[in-house]
């Protein structure tokens, strides 16, 4: 009687992955990472348009005067006020629309379909619109707005814009 050639070979790393993590689907591992990381990044851009927008002339008169680059930037970035919200915006828009999308895929994959029925369109839009309002919108802008000046700076100082 032949034993199984996996007795007689040690087992690898594939067989303590496969302990560890049975039957994980990387696609929906990848998918949720890139929506939880597209709503991070949609809160960042949602905080940054209130951050910028809302600061006071005492503090814009005090980061003129400073010699801070992170201060310099938000003076820099504010000398252009139409173009900083522009891009603000595209780059929102842009992000959510890939957390609509990942979303989407996802869900097809969930219920094995890939015509879009109404029900899955329905539990996308809810669900996506959900998350996006208040992990992307409301919480940040929250922040934001009680926290102006030094959630500017953070935003500048770390060169999260550019």
């Amino acid at each position: 009687m032949e034993t199984p050639a996996s007795l007689d070979e040690p087992p690898g790393l594939a067989f303590f992955t496969d302990l560890l993590f049975p039957e994980v689907n990387y696609f929906y591992v990848f998918g949720f990472s890139a929506i939880i990381l597209l709503l991070l990044v949609s809160a960042v851009v949602s905080a940054s348009e209130v951050a910028f927008f809302s600061l006071k002339p005492d503090d814009l008169k005090k980061y003129r005067g400073s010699d801070d680059p992170g201060f310099r930037r938000i003076i820099d970035l504010l000398h252009k006020p139409r173009l900083l919200l522009a891009t603000i915006l595209i780059i929102h828009d842009f992000v959510n629309i890939g957390i609509v999308t990942i979303s989407t895929f996802i869900m097809w994959k969930m219920t094995g379909t890939n015509n879009p029925a109404e029900v899955i369109v329905g539990l996308v839009t809810f669900g996506a619109t959900f998350a996006i309002t208040f992990f992307a919108e409301i919480i940040p802008k929250v922040y934001a707005t009680q926290n102006n000046p030094c959630a500017s700076y953070q935003l500048c100082d770390r060169q999260i814009i550019l």
